[in-house]
């Protein structure tokens, strides 16, 4: 019995020491697979953040790709040979294309006293003895002008008189030549005031301008003689390109913008202030704050002023802010087509379109502004609108990554709080009905830079954009005055250039 029992136990010992080794085997097999475990999940994660990022990289690239002036605040001259339909951001009036009831057309009418006439008579009568007669003896059926210009060249000779002896002074009077007249042989105003037009507001080289311009008229006239041409007028407009860029500081609403122009290799900025009268250019070498500061009207300036989003311009406090309607829209097309997720893009773009348009049916019901209930309205559903976008965009900035640095936003959600932070800024236009809807009138005087640079490719020197600055500063400003290019140029050298801004 007591073998049997010290059997058992030998036995019972092997099988707890065979137990044991096994369970450590086990136990270091499921310590392995825990390890490669954890390996596999550290692995999961970091191809996980890797799949997500190039996700995110490939959505970035593909917006940037489609990126157009129709979807952002690319000007159109760099859609190159890929330019988009640009379907028109108002809305349809119903009115029939081309000039409305009342609109005062400008088309060409008859002269009173032609400079000549020439009879037409039929085929047959051509050569017939008796055609004279029958000209003199019937009235003509039908009369038709072709108004033409005559290339002709007008030289005026210039002489001094010397009187030996004035009869009522007693004394020696000499003839004195005009301030304008002074060398042997010179070009007159009008064909300088051609040049400078054909070189500022035409966009022509030099070059091209001594070419044209010598063989139409027969003048041997170069390039080096256009330079000198608008250089002198640049001169002679500093005067009144300084006192449009004074008055335009005194007034109650201006808009403002910037684009940049090529110049020895590197970007130069043309910062632009401009009105319902007057338009102000300036070439810097910064875009910013010092770029603006350079230009000299912002520090001055202490009305309304329209802009696009740049963030530069709200580092001046003194000025009361409204933003550009049309980049908001554009940008918020820019986020429609990259994501159709994006629902509260799509209701705030419409949001913003009619809101556009209840205010032109108030102006033209004659109100100076709208009432409070609609104010309040307006406010409220852009806050509702962008709590929308908020829901659909949250805000994962913050959450802890494995990389140093913030994770990106993306442009929807950074719109979404640039609508947010500038929302008094944005609604401006509804809140006062002075403040345009759009920044068209700064846009505008951009687009002359960019058509100069377009065919030109870039500017030699900084001094030659400024000239160019100074003397479409000048046109511009004419213009709304009233007065065209051409007759503006020649009061400038003619130094009646301040009669443009008395007009």
């Amino acid at each position: 019995m007591s073998c049997h029992k010290s059997h058992t136990r030998q036995y019972l010992e092997q099988k707890v020491i065979e137990l044991s080794e096994r369970i450590e085997k086990l136990e270091a097999i499921i310590t392995e697979l825990l390890e490669e475990n954890a390996r596999l999940r550290e692995e999961n994660v970091r191809l996980w953040e890797e799949n997500a990022k190039l996700r995110e990289e490939n959505k970035q690239l593909k917006a940037q790709l489609n990126q157009n002036s129709r979807n952002s605040s690319r000007p159109p001259s760099s859609d190159g040979l890929r330019k988009p339909n640009r379907p028109n951001l108002r809305k349809k009036t119903g009115k029939r294309v081309g000039g409305q009831p009342g609109h005062e057309g400008k088309t060409l009418s008859l002269a009173t006293e032609p400079t000549r006439i020439e009879f037409h008579m039929a085929k047959d009568c051509e050569g017939c003895s008796h055609a004279i007669e029958c000209r003199r003896a019937y009235a003509t059926s039908e009369l038709r002008q072709v108004v033409d210009i005559d290339f002709t060249i007008s030289i005026t000779g210039h002489k001094t008189v010397d009187v030996p002896v004035c009869p009522l002074h007693r004394r020696r009077m000499a003839g004195e030549f005009p301030q304008s007249v002074n060398a042997p042989m010179q070009y007159g105003s009008n064909l300088l005031a051609f040049c400078t037009v054909l070189n500022t507001e035409g966009s022509m080289s030099v070059d091209r301008i001594s070419k044209i311009v010598g063989g139409a008229f027969g003048i041997p006239l170069s390039a080096a003689t256009v330079l000198a041409a608008t250089r002198n007028c640049a001169k002679a407009v500093d005067e009144v390109y300084r006192e449009i860029g004074s008055r335009i500081a005194n007034e109650p609403l201006a808009h403002f913008d910037e684009t940049s122009a090529r110049c020895n290799g590197k970007n130069l900025w043309t910062h632009i202030a401009a009105t319902q009268g007057y338009t102000y250019l300036a070439v810097c070498d910064q875009r910013g704050e010092q770029g603006m500061r350079e230009a000299g009207i912002l520090p001055f300036f202490r009305g309304i002023a329209v802009t696009d989003c740049w963030k530069s311009y709200w580092k001046f406090p003194d000025v009361v802010h409204a933003t550009c309607g049309v980049h908001l829209l554009r940008e918020l097309i820019g986020v429609i087509e990259n994501d159709e997720k994006q629902t509260w893009a799509v209701k705030f773009k419409r949001f913003l379109e009619d809101t556009k348009a209840l205010k032109d049916k108030l102006l033209i019901a004659g109100c100076a502004e709208a009432s409070a209930k609609q104010k309040r309205k307006f406010s409220k559903t852009y806050d509702k609108l962008l709590k929308l976008g908020r829901k659909q965009n949250p805000d994962c900035s913050s959450l802890q990554t494995h990389k140093r640095g913030r994770k990106k936003k993306g442009k929807a959600l950074a719109l979404i709080e640039r609508l947010e932070k500038l929302k008094d800024a944005v609604c401006r236009f509804f809140n006062d009905f002075t403040v345009p809807f759009d920044n068209n009138e700064g846009e505008r005087a951009c687009r002359i830079v960019k058509v100069k640079t377009k065919i030109a490719g870039c500017f030699r020197t900084k001094g030659g954009a400024q000239v160019f600055a100074k003397i479409q500063s000048y046109i511009a400003t004419a213009k709304k005055h009233g007065v065209s290019a051409f007759e503006s140029i020649c009061m400038a050298f003619q130094g009646k250039s301040r009669c443009v801004l008395d007009s």
